[in-house]
């Protein structure tokens, strides 16, 4: 719904460089060409896709987040658009969501085209100036820590972070400036997908 898709090009590249970051993290079996993954995720979704609590509490967990800067009276009506605009119906089922009506569907699919069409056709070129990102390049000289410019749903980070500082806090305060980042972790193999990656 952006106002043009991506490009053969651009979406092999997305996809090249996460492939390299999994290969990095020590992740086995990682298909080779975007194709593959997509046949690869379909089956496994097939396959492996049931309903579970600990699903629906993600769920909800990620909808009370990004649903933060929506009125409470209009959450309800915003969540079931959300939910309309998931074409992965096993992922919705796995969750315990109900399943968009198709009217509702097509009103929120004709809504989001129309955006499309509006950006694309009638708003100007984004200006440099405008283009702010979220998190800055470089950490701020006098705290050594990085303060996003912004924060849409909340910052967990109001003061401003250092990364190497991230992660839970039992595991953090241990060694000031080290996580730890072996000892529990499992790799999961893309080709069997018999195993999850977990950090205990």
């Amino acid at each position: 719904y952006g106002w043009r898709s991506l490009t053969e090009h651009e979406a092999t590249a997305y996809f090249e460089l996460f492939k390299k970051m999994g290969l990095r993290m020590g992740i086995r079996g990682i298909p080779a060409t975007l194709q593959e993954m997509t046949r690869w995720k379909n089956r496994y979704a097939r396959e492996k896709s049931r309903y579970a609590k600990s699903n629906r509490a993600i769920g909800d967990a990620t909808f009370a987040l990004l649903l933060k800067p929506i009125p409470d009276f209009l959450k309800p009506l915003a969540q079931q658009a959300s939910c309309a605009l998931m074409d992965d119906q096993l992922l919705l089922k796995s969750m315990g969501y109900p399943t968009p009506s198709p009217t509702l569907a097509a009103i929120v699919d004709g809504i989001m085209r129309a955006r499309a069409v509006f950006v694309r056709h009638l708003l100007p070129p984004r200006p440099l100036w405008l283009n702010t990102n979220r998190t800055p390049t470089a950490a701020n000289e006098r705290t050594g820590l990085f303060e996003p410019n912004f924060a849409r749903y909340g910052s967990s980070y109001p003061e401003g972070y250092a990364i190497e500082r991230l992660g839970p806090k039992d595991m953090t305060d241990k060694k000031p400036g080290l996580a730890k980042l072996h000892g529990g972790e499992e790799k999961l193999d893309l080709v069997g997908a018999s195993q999850t990656h977990i950090v205990r």
